[in-house]
C-alpha cells in the first residue's frame, strides 16, 4: 500500500526541507509526497526545489492561499495512496524507519483504520524537550466513546497520524483550534485507533507560525468552535456532560489567563474553582444557548 505524505507549508522554509528531507531518507520507498504551499513569497519552493526532480516529490502553489485546514485538505486531494500520513512542514519523521513501521502496522491490522504514534516535543529551536506517549487506558477508552476526546486532545497534533483512505475524514474548514479533535472523533465514528508507543515523528511545539498558538489564549475562538463542535455532534441538545466538558474548556482558559498575573497558587486554583461553579450554576439554569447568544 502506497503512503501518501501530505506537507502543507507557510512562510517555513528551514521547516519544509526539514520536513521534505525526513521523508526523502525514508527506507520505506512506496510512497509519494505532496507539498502544497500558502507561502507569501518562493522561499519554500526554492528550499525544496532539489528534490522535486524525484516524480514522488509534488509541489502545488496555492494562488490564493487558503489557509488552514483547506491548504491541508488540499493537499490531502491531490495525494492517491491508501495510506493517507499529514505532516505538518515544522515537525518531521523522527528516523528513516518511520513509514516502515507505519506501513507495518496499518498491513498487520487490518481492522483498524486510523493509527498514531507517540511522539518527541522539541521547541522552535530544535531543542528536545520530552516524549509523549498516550496511556492506553486513554486510547482504550476513545476507542469505546469517541466523544471522550472532547475536552483534551489525548493522541496530539496531525502529524502523528495515519489514516486508511477508505476511513479518513476531511477537516473541517470552519474550525482552528480544534479542528484536529473534530476530524478523530469524526474518523472514530466508522473505525478504531491503533496507537504505536515507538516515537516516529519530531512535533515542534509552540513554532511562531502555529495557527494553535495564535489561538492559545484567544477565549473567543476557542468558546465559539468548543461549542460549534458540541452543537455538530449533539446537535441543539447539549447533553450536560458536554457542558461539563465546555465549562473545563472555559475554565481552563481563564485559569492560563488568569495564572499569567499571580504567582499565587492558592489564588490561582481558588479563582479557577469559584468561576467553575459558578459557570455550572448558569449553564444549568439558563442553558449553553442563552450564555453564548449562539444561534444554529
Amino acid at each position: 500500500m502506497k503512503i501518501s505524505v501530505c506537507i502543507p507549508c507557510y512562510n517555513n522554509p528551514v521547516g519544509a526541507l526539514r520536513a521534505v528531507t525526513s521523508v526523502a531518507e525514508q527506507l520505506f520507498d512506496d510512497f509519494e509526497c505532496i507539498i502544497t504551499d500558502d507561502s507569501t513569497d518562493n522561499g519554500v519552493e526554492q528550499a525544496i526545489a532539489p528534490f522535486l526532480k524525484d516524480e514522488r516529490f509534488k509541489y502545488i502553489r496555492n494562488t490564493p492561499a487558503l489557509g488552514t485546514p483547506a491548504n491541508w485538505n488540499k493537499a490531502i486531494r491531490e495525494s492517491s495512496g491508501a495510506l493517507i500520513k499529514i505532516l505538518h512542514h515544522d515537525d518531521w519523521l523522527s528516523t528513516p524507519e518511520s513509514l516502515a513501521i507505519f506501513h507495518t502496522f496499518a498491513v498487520s491490522n487490518p481492522d483498524y483504520g486510523f493509527f498514531a504514534s507517540a511522539r518527541n516535543h522539541y521547541d522552535a529551536r530544535t531543542n528536545a524537550l520530552e516524549l509523549m506517549v498516550t496511556d492506553g487506558r486513554l486510547i482504550g477508552a476513545m476507542n469505546k466513546d469517541r466523544f471522550f476526546s472532547f475536552a483534551e486532545n489525548f493522541i496530539g497534533v496531525p502529524s502523528v497520524t495515519l489514516f486508511r483512505r477508505d476511513f479518513f475524514q476531511y477537516y473541517d474548514e470552519r474550525l482552528k483550534f480544534l479542528v484536529d479533535v473534530e476530524q478523530y472523533m469524526a474518523v472514530l465514528a466508522n473505525t478504531k485507533l491503533f496507537y504505536i508507543k515507538d516515537p516516529l515523528v519530531n512535533v515542534t511545539i509552540h513554532g511562531p507560525t502555529q495557527v494553535t498558538r495564535q489561538c492559545e489564549y484567544n477565549i473567543d475562538v476557542q468558546l465559539r468552535e468548543g461549542l460549534m463542535l458540541a452543537e455538530k455532534l449533539w446537535g441543539k441538545n447539549i447533553p450536560i456532560s458536554a457542558m461539563m466538558k465546555l465549562t473545563y474548556i472555559l475554565s481552563h482558559l481563564i485559569f492560563s489567563c488568569f495564572s499569567q498575573f499571580t504567582t499565587s497558587l492558592r489564588s490561582r486554583y481558588l479563582f479557577a474553582a469559584v468561576f467553575a461553579v459558578q459557570f455550572i450554576r448558569l449553564s444549568l439554569s439558563c442553558g449553553m444557548k442563552k450564555i453564548f447568544g449562539c444561534k444554529k
